[in-house]
């Protein structure tokens, strides 16, 4: 799928987030997967090769554009090529949640905040 089949199916349906790769050297943008609620924070595997992370917000709890902290979420992991996602933990938490490449150098774990509100 290139960029310009991704953006008719956000303008042909309720899309809220594209996960893409971006190539560095030759400006070429692809597109991995589309999504119908809010991601963010995607993390891939060091060699790129193996699994990606995300956090997904229910998509009636917020509004595109939002970055909110404070939610419901999901971490989810998939195939960097796109696909079927598996949900790993449902959660407390959002903005702050995965900041940074969280994966250990063995691939074997990755880290995530969640926390209690008082």
């Amino acid at each position: 799928m290139n960029v310009l089949t991704a953006k008719r199916e956000v303008e042909e349906r309720d899309v809220i987030s594209v996960l893409e790769l971006f190539n560095i050297k030759t400006n070429e943008r692809t597109v991995v997967a589309t999504f119908d609620e809010l991601i963010e924070a995607p993390n891939w595997l060091k060699d790129g090769k193996k699994h990606v992370v995300y956090i997904s917000y229910n998509k009636n709890d917020i509004n595109p554009g939002d970055h909110p902290a404070n939610k419901n979420v999901e971490i989810r992991m998939m195939s960097p090529e796109g696909g079927e996602y598996k949900t790993l933990v449902k959660l407390f938490g959002g903005q702050g949640t995965i900041n940074v490449n969280s994966w250990s150098p063995d691939s074997s774990t990755f880290a995530f905040v969640s926390y209690k509100l008082k």
